[in-house]
């Protein structure tokens, strides 16, 4: 058996006509109102639209957030702190609040975390609105989710962004949203070929059941979640921001919003379940609400030797796994809970309900895997 993390773009899809921008990209239902505009990454995305403000001063980021997003921020001229992040993956309310008052943010930004929004953000986004930060909602894998009141997520931030190659069958693909201002147009479009032909083998190989490890081993999560590395840099032609290549438009304009959304929630439904109740481990996500479309069920055990010897074990059964280390990149991010994430955490996607057979071999995985 083999189930990728990730949908993959199928490469026949090349063969279908002439690229399109996808119907939802205009459709409310969808996504906030604002203005939108496409980006081969959302990082780049971000980058590229803080340039519509009187950028720099301090941005307030969460300490457990990918290094993409802080380097974004920093190439902007932004000087970064950080508030603290439970190992529950949920914003203790009083101390992010303390750290808005603390630090006077220009910027403050909150992830959607796996595609659900923390209760207690909107009303941290009112308090750092009115200390005059700009509000980013970070949706990387919220797209085409909606909270509890049926709003979509990204609709609180002034900025939201997401990274739909994360979520949907293309090789590249970041949304902005911004209220107030117009996202630059990006220059040019990434070359897409690799991608493409990478897509193509891993769905042959999902069609097969032939898992990657079959053929280059099992591994771990390769770099340290406690090592504080230096703040992320980017070579200066990095900087360029582009557009998504032929094929990930293509692929965008196949997506149905609401089977997506249909497809994602039931998955996550079935498959949490079969998970909360073994003992030894936290839930981390909660039970998906009408309209939620979620990216996977977040878990986290007692160490980091129990979590990479988990992951390897997934692995090898070809079933989906992922882990967020996203190294802090200053002693503020090293904060216990965002460490504790770091180390013991993972996340199981649901782009698609595993099979039963898969859902009751990831159960026995777990429990040998607490039990050993």
């Amino acid at each position: 058996m083999y189930v990728p993390d990730r949908p993959r773009f199928s490469p026949t899809w090349l063969a279908s006509g002439s690229p399109e921008r996808p119907a939802w990209l205009t459709d409310d239902r969808w996504l906030p109102a604002g203005e939108r505009e496409l980006y081969a990454r959302a990082s780049a995305g971000l980058y590229a639209t803080l340039g519509r403000f009187d950028h720099g001063g301090t941005a307030l980021l969460p300490a457990y957030v990918p290094q993409a997003v802080v380097r974004a921020v920093l190439e902007r001229g932004y000087d970064v702190a950080y508030y603290p992040v439970s190992a529950h993956l949920s914003l203790p309310a009083d101390a992010v609040a303390s750290r808005i008052e603390a630090t006077e943010p220009d910027l403050a930004l909150f992830v959607d975390y796996l595609g659900f929004r923390d209760e207690s953000f909107p009303a941290l986004a009112e308090r750092a609105r009115a200390a005059g930060a700009i509000v980013v909602e970070d949706c990387a894998r919220a797209a085409f989710g909606r909270d509890r009141e049926g709003d979509p997520l990204g609709a609180t931030g002034d900025l939201a962004i997401y990274s739909l190659h994360k979520t949907l069958p293309v090789p590249n693909g970041g949304l902005v949203v911004a209220r107030d201002v117009t996202p630059p147009s990006p220059s040019g479009t990434v070359p897409e070929r690799r991608d493409v032909f990478t897509s193509g083998l891993v769905g042959l190989m999902s069609r097969l059941g032939l898992p990657p490890t079959a053929v280059k081993g099992s591994s771990k999560p390769a770099r340290s979640g406690a090592e504080i590395r230096d703040a992320p840099t980017r070579a200066d032609d990095a900087t360029l921001v582009r557009g998504p290549g032929r094929a990930t438009v293509r692929g965008l304009a196949r997506c149905d919003p609401d089977r997506v959304q249909t497809r994602r929630r039931d998955a996550y439904r079935s498959l949490r379940r079969a998970v909360a109740d073994v003992d030894g481990i936290a839930t981390l996500t909660p039970p998906a609400h009408d309209g939620a479309c979620p990216y996977g069920v977040g878990i986290r055990g007692p160490d980091r030797e129990w979590r990479d010897d988990f992951y390897r074990r997934v692995r090898r059964a070809g079933l989906p796994i992922e882990v967020y280390q996203w190294p802090p990149a200053a002693r503020g991010a090293a904060t216990a809970g965002a460490q504790r994430l770091r180390n013991t955490a993972c996340v199981l996607p649901t782009y698609r309900r595993l099979p039963s057979d898969g859902r009751a071999r990831l159960v026995r995985i777990l429990e040998d895997s607490l039990a050993d």
